[in-house]
């Protein structure tokens, strides 16, 4: 695929065929710079391949259609932050329904942000910004986005590596309880993530 920022060609798989099924949580693995990202990526229709193809239930899609097509959740590794309130940081919107604000406090509670989901974060002006979160923070709400519209496909990037073990652990067996009609995909460095993960990929 071409990176847009250096342009220029970069190969990162050769001969690379997967078929990923619903109901199963997959871990992917490999050293810095192996293509897990980028892999992501492509599943997701932000890169371009210059050859392959992808399929949905047997039917194949250009890249560019995935995210148009299909309910795609992905949470990036460096979350991104705006200078707005805790709801518009989950769903990326401005307009938001009361059905909406009550799911996003039930997911504060579940992932420990629950000091969030007092009135003044759901409000718009100054004192309502969470732009200055801790890393960790920020990783839960980029999990919280990912989840929220209820995807087919869940990718996630290093989705943990900001957060203690109690955290971490919140993040994988809410995955464990969601998996049974979804493919989720993630990518990961610990070797204690394995025994969340139903097949490994190893790049």
């Amino acid at each position: 695929y071409v990176n847009k920022n250096e342009k220029k060609i970069f190969s990162k798989f050769k001969n690379f065929n997967f078929k990923f099924k619903k109901g199963k949580i997959y871990g992917l693995y490999g050293k810095s710079g192996s293509g897990k990202t980028s892999l992501l990526n492509l599943i997701a229709g932000f890169i371009k391949p210059n050859n392959g193809k992808i399929f949905f239930n047997n039917r194949e899609y250009k890249f560019y259609d995935l995210t148009r097509k299909f309910e795609i959740g992905y949470s990036v590794q460096d979350t991104t932050i705006i200078d707005e309130n805790i709801l518009i940081n989950t769903t990326l919107r401005y307009d938001n329904n009361f059905e909406i604000k009550k799911k996003i406090k039930e997911y504060l509670k579940i992932f420990n942000l629950n000091k969030f989901s007092i009135s003044k974060y759901f409000e718009t002006g100054f004192n309502s910004s969470i732009k200055n979160i801790s890393g960790g923070e920020k990783q839960r709400v980029g999990f919280i986005r990912a989840i929220l519209n209820d995807p087919d496909l869940i990718l996630l990037d290093e989705p943990t590596a900001s957060l203690d073990y109690k955290n971490e652990k919140k993040i994988f067996n809410y995955l464990l309880k969601i998996k049974e009609n979804k493919i989720i995909i993630v990518s990961s460095h610990k070797e204690n993530h394995k025994k969340y993960f139903d097949r490994i990929i190893n790049l």
